[in-house]
């Protein structure tokens, strides 16, 4: 009867073990120089564990027994580099290096002899470097530029270009290679010139670099810009507008400055026939007031230029009244 137990515990193991095998690996990415946390299973799975052993690449990382004491003994090559968290069974790597990087197997042995198999694959993403562009010409007659986006360091770095902060397209003049690393351009004209922009970008971050196709790298560049008809009927047009604008507020201004000149000369011949008429009157009465003494009270009245309210003030003296203007 032993035997056959055995035998079916074996089978059982096996069967399990197949089993587990089957199933993909986790996948779980980290960043360099960051920590990265190793799930390896729940606390309700661990209340049926005797053991558990962590593995990467054929050596131990740490060994936990689910004694009275729950004790768990850390490799001294990883002692100082991880942590183990006995609660949900998980792996704290403090600070990634590419070294971390690999196949992790986890091996839980539960209470009734069964083993349980679980495969970690961890990926280290390094950020990206700065990028450096070079650039190469090709002479007639068939002249063509070539611009290599390159970077020393960086995980799985996707390229990406831009022209005058535009996002640059591929068509006939431009070309790109598969993985965008390479920008090709032929049909070299003065369109071409300007500046380039190389995007490079991973999970991690994102860097950039910029380069200036100028005439140093071929002489369309130093052409001189010629308009086409589109831009010399828009300047030919505001130029128009601004020199009518100007005509019109000349016409205006003039027109305003001949009715004020227009108003002042009437103000001024207004004035001139007053002061004639006023000259006219005393000339009129200068002979009169030699004469008699009403005489000379008419030439005081014009001048003062009031009428006595009565007629009885006729006969009073002269010297009654204000004595102003000339003397008689």
């Amino acid at each position: 009867m032993q035997p056959s137990c055995t035998y079916l515990t074996s089978i059982i193991i096996l069967f399990f073990g197949q089993q587990q095998q089957a199933f993909p690996a986790i996948q779980v990415t980290g960043f360099l120089h960051q920590p990265v946390c190793l799930a390896g299973g729940s606390r309700s799975e661990l209340s049926s564990v005797q053991t558990i052993n962590w593995h990467k690449g054929g050596q131990t990382i740490l060994q936990y027994d689910n004694n009275e004491t729950e004790s768990s003994v850390i490799f001294p090559k990883y002692k100082e580099h991880v942590s183990y968290i006995v609660e949900n069974n998980s792996l704290l790597i403090h600070q990634l290096n590419l070294q971390d990087e690999g196949e992790y197997k986890i091996t839980i042995t539960l209470q009734v002899g069964i083993e349980k198999v679980t495969f970690i694959n961890l990926t280290v993403l390094v950020p990206v470097t700065e990028p450096r562009i070079t650039v190469q010409t090709q002479d007639p007659p068939h002249p063509k530029l070539t611009m290599n986006c390159t970077v020393n360091n960086g995980s799985n770095p996707k390229f990406s270009w831009m022209k005058d902060n535009k996002t640059l397209l591929t068509d006939r003049q431009f070309q790109l290679s598969t993985d965008h690393r390479t920008l090709g351009i032929i049909n070299l004209t003065s369109s071409v010139c300007g500046t380039y922009i190389c995007s490079v970008q991973n999970p991690v971050n994102k860097v950039k670099v910029q380069q200036l196709i100028t005439n140093k790298h071929f002489q369309e560049c130093s052409q001189p810009f010629r308009p086409g008809q589109r831009q010399v009927l828009g300047v030919t047009v505001a130029v128009l507008c601004v020199m009518g604008f100007i005509a019109v507020f000349l016409a205006i201004k003039k027109c305003k400055e001949q009715r004020r000149e227009l108003r002042l000369r009437e103000n001024l011949s207004g004035e001139e026939d007053q002061f004639e008429e006023d000259e006219i009157q005393n000339e009129d009465s200068q002979p009169n007031m030699s004469s008699s003494g009403e005489g000379t009270q008419r030439c005081l009245y014009t001048y003062l230029q009031f009428i006595p309210s009565s007629t009885n003030q006729e006969d009073q003296d002269p010297s009654y009244y204000y004595t102003i203007g000339p003397q008689v």
